[in-house]
């Protein structure tokens, strides 16, 4: 049986491992000083998987050319499944990694998106969000993280049509899922049985990566 130190030394090697791995393992379960799994996270921008990522962002801050899609994706073609390769499943791969959201990259990164990618449903604006739940689950999770102040979204979403146990449609808002303070928590949209938007808070670090469950 393996035991513990060999795990963690085999996570922690250089040669089979990522920067994007040993920064939360040295966080998460060494304890590590802050200063060290710091200087291991920023990595995550210049070696391995998340420099491969970033290379592989457009000009104007897009990956594959649209928001949930690639630009040349049709439905119906020889496709033999939904690539996973656009902006919004890069930017849940970013986060993953660890990408420090607070870096003069992050934060051009942020504004590009801005300026140039809209939602292949209706053409909405990145960051004003999608109508699909599970969508705007990932765009959120990826707002906050990013520290764009994702209010707008998550209050609309909150206040989506449900449905009483009659079958009485009704608009709720309920306190206890909106965001006071944006940057401290994230998202998740899921749909319920009902396919009624049902946002779940995710209390979580402000320097953690964050997880959509959806």
């Amino acid at each position: 049986m393996t035991d513990d130190a060999t795990v963690i030394n085999w996570l922690l090697d250089p040669e089979q491992s990522d920067p994007s791995i040993r920064w939360q393992v040295m966080r998460d379960l060494l304890d590590s000083p802050e200063p060290e799994w710091k200087a291991e996270r920023a990595k995550v921008e210049t070696e391995g998987w998340g420099e491969r990522l970033l290379e592989n962002e457009d000009e104007d801050g897009q990956w594959a050319g649209g928001a949930h899609f690639p630009s040349d994706f049709v439905w119906g073609g020889d496709e033999p499944g939904q690539p996973w390769t656009s902006t919004s499943h890069s930017l849940s791969q970013l986060r993953e990694f660890g990408f420090d959201p607070s870096t003069d990259r992050a934060r051009r990164l942020v504004e590009l998106i801005g300026e140039n990618t809209r939602w292949e449903h209706d053409n909405q604006r990145y960051w004003e969000g999608e109508v699909e739940p599970c969508i705007n689950g990932q765009l959120v999770a990826n707002g906050v993280y990013l520290g764009v102040d994702m209010s707008p979204v998550v209050d609309r979403l909150v206040g989506e049509r449900l449905e009483d146990a009659d079958g009485t449609a009704r608009r709720r808002t309920d306190p206890s899922v909106r965001h006071s303070t944006p940057r401290s928590m994230s998202s998740t949209v899921c749909s319920s049985s009902r396919g009624s938007p049902v946002v779940l808070p995710n209390r979580v670090r402000r320097d953690s990566p964050v997880r959509n469950t959806c």
